[in-house]
């Protein structure tokens, strides 16, 4: 396992504006997840340059799954059967005035199941 520091970072208010315009619900959240490359938006970016998903997966062997299209990330790569490996920053979402479970994507089977599970265990 390896350990990611990141450079603080706090967003310009017009980055946070531009970001709740522009990046909807199932879109990849850059900053607000933690496998983003930083704490910061990086607008210029592609989604595929600023997530580290393969590069995390490849540096953990033991858990690297053998079937390519699992080391990709469907936010990243605009495929709906790429898995959904969003990690969600919860300090930053809140400092930054999202709800917490904003990027969540209910339709997602394994979302619906996991809500269906704590729904049972309530």
């Amino acid at each position: 396992m390896s350990l990611k520091i990141f450079q603080s970072h706090t967003p310009d208010p017009d980055d946070i504006k531009y970001a709740k315009k522009n990046i909807g619900r199932s879109d990849c959240p850059r900053r607000y997840c933690w496998y983003w490359h930083s704490l910061q938006f990086d607008f210029e970016l592609d989604v595929e340059e600023g997530c580290t998903l393969p590069e995390q997966v490849d540096a953990n062997k033991e858990y690297t799954p053998e079937i390519p299209y699992l080391r990709t990330c469907c936010r990243a790569s605009n495929n709906s059967q790429h898995p959904d490996y969003y990690e969600p920053r919860e300090p930053h979402l809140v400092e930054d005035g999202f709800p917490m479970d904003y990027f969540f994507v209910v339709r997602k089977k394994h979302r619906v199941r996991k809500y269906e599970r704590r729904k049972r265990l309530k």
